[in-house]
């Protein structure tokens, strides 16, 4: 009878496991800016796009109906927007109130090779990277054209701003955790 209570107050010091759990991808030439996604769930996730740690953007990446491309959608970051449902365990955003700025293609790569499109007998191995082609314009046209002096905006970017736009023009690397995201790849 001790030893049963002894364990239950043992176990009961562990920390139990968060269903909040999240993998990173890292911005190839611009480290300070990352996408943090929540579990996948169903083909499709939310997270964020941060720099330095702080979110600035919502992201919801997921797998298109019929031919199977993956595709991205950026929001006005709402800290509220994200919610997790406990019965079916995976986050969701809820869509009241966002504005979405725009999406496009998210395309994978393994190494430096396309991973969608790659003859098996010339796969090599590398890391899972992800791409998407238009997220600097949509970035770019999101930022404010009317600012006063010294305010930032599109013709006067801050350090954040341009390390945002760099990155988005480039490879986000998965930092480990990330492989259920890429539909396409091999391990």
């Amino acid at each position: 009878m001790k030893r049963l209570l002894f364990l239950s107050l043992l176990l009961g010091l562990i920390p139990s496991v968060k269903a909040d759990s999240f993998c990173t991808l890292i911005s190839e030439s611009e480290p300070d800016v990352s996408l943090k996604m929540h579990k996948p769930y169903g083909g499709w996730g939310v997270g964020t796009l941060s720099y330095k740690n702080d979110p600035e953007y919502l992201l919801q990446i997921g797998i298109s109906n019929g031919y199977g491309g993956q595709y991205y959608h950026l929001k006005n970051y709402d800290p509220n927007a994200i919610a997790y449902d406990s019965k079916l365990k995976h986050h969701y955003l809820k869509h009241e109130k966002l504005e979405t700025i725009g999406y496009g293609p998210f395309v994978n790569f393994v190494g430096n090779q396309l991973a969608r499109s790659t003859p098996e007998a010339q796969r090599t191995s590398g890391k899972l990277k992800a791409f998407m082609p238009n997220l600097g314009s949509l970035y770019y046209y999101s930022l404010s054209g009317n600012t006063k002096k010294g305010e930032y905006g599109r013709f006067n970017l801050s350090i954040k701003m341009k390390s945002i736009l760099n990155a988005s023009e480039g490879f986000f690397i998965d930092s480990g955790g990330c492989r259920k995201y890429f539909a396409y790849g091999w391990d």
